[in-house]
């Protein structure tokens, strides 16, 4: 294994701590026969997206695809796929252009920003050195004041920040000074509305609220606990409350059968990992998550390994599926 690899290792462990409950002991949730069938879950779906790499390094033309693949196996494989994930950077580095963005044909707007920021990672985690250039310009695109237009984005601009951190780029990424502000923007403030509390960007997700707000909240209450908020600041608390008060089951979640599914779970697990640290500071019980989404996700498993929404829209492929669902056990286990 090579030294940059080693070192992205440690970039990932960091970057994967900090959305979960790292600091105090968690109560035990999950049983030791329950965790064992994750980890043999995890492994079948490591070996699925090893197995869906194309010859130009690529899972997808989208960027984003690979790039979400590559954290993926970096945290969640046993021994990280060092060819393939070199290979795959190699096609994230060739995507990008001129402005600093990496992404798709035709791709723009926040689709644009959310491989651009995903890929960012991708590089920084790999190999950093051999990708410095690049880099160096997609930060630098990254880095705008009111970069992330919806709070998919903003969530991976956190992440990319946190690993610019570890890496000594802070200088070049730092945690963007716009969250509490965005939400603020995007957080819908009427007591009387069902949407009360849901952190919805309506000028840039759309008007499909049920299908997506869900998602959004979630990603938006990670944001703010990574940027210093507190599960008693008006804002998050009227967040925790709204995505509790219709989560009924992880199957009937209006987000669950929309297009976003897999991403819906990795929201809430990122959500709710840090919800626990923010419950044992004020001596509160964490309500218990991780057994229930395992034990969905191992459920929904196919048996090649690979995860699929075929109702959904980005989640018809199975390689963007499958990433977010082993990323979403990786936080339920840890």
């Amino acid at each position: 294994m090579t030294g940059n690899l080693k070192q992205s290792l440690l970039t990932t462990v960091f970057a994967l701590a900090t959305v979960a409950a790292a600091l105090e002991p968690r109560e035990v949730e999950v049983d030791e026969s329950v965790e064992l069938e994750a980890h043999a879950a995890i492994d079948r779906a490591v070996n699925f997206l090893v197995s869906q790499q194309a010859h130009n390094g690529s899972w997808s033309d989208d960027p984003a695809v690979t790039a979400l693949v590559i954290t993926a196996l970096m945290q969640c494989a046993e021994k990280p796929p060092e060819e393939a994930l070199q290979h795959g950077t190699g096609f994230i580095a060739a995507q990008a252009r001129a402005d600093g963005s990496i992404a798709g044909a035709g791709q723009t707007g926040n689709a644009a920003a959310l491989s651009t920021v995903t890929s960012a990672i991708a590089l920084m985690v790999v190999d950093a050195e051999a990708h410095g250039a690049v880099i160096e310009s997609t930060l630098k695109k990254v880095s705008a004041p009111d970069y992330a237009g919806n709070m998919q984005v903003l969530f991976w601009l956190t992440e990319a920040a946190l690993v610019a951190k570890m890496l000594d780029q802070e200088n070049r990424l730092a945690m963007p000074g716009y969250v509490g502000k965005l939400i603020k923007r995007c957080q819908h403030h009427d007591p009387s509305s069902d949407l009360h509390g849901r952190i919805f960007c309506e000028s840039t997700d759309g008007d499909d609220p049920d299908g997506l707000s869900g998602t959004r909240t979630a990603y938006g209450i990670a944001c703010l606990f990574r940027t210093g908020g507190d599960r008693r600041d008006p804002e998050v608390a009227a967040a925790v409350i709204s995505l509790n008060r219709s989560f009924f089951t992880l199957d009937e979640y209006p987000d669950a059968r929309s297009k976003a599914l897999y991403t819906f779970y990795h929201a809430y697990a990122s959500a709710h990992s840090l919800l626990d640290d923010q419950y044992r500071k004020l001596t509160e019980r964490p309500p218990k998550w991780r057994k229930e989404l395992i034990e969905v996700l191992m459920a929904q498993q196919l048996g090649d390994g690979q995860w699929q929404h075929r109702k959904g829209a980005d989640e018809r492929d199975p390689n963007w599926a499958t990433a977010h669902a082993l990323l979403t056990l990786r936080l339920s286990l840890d």
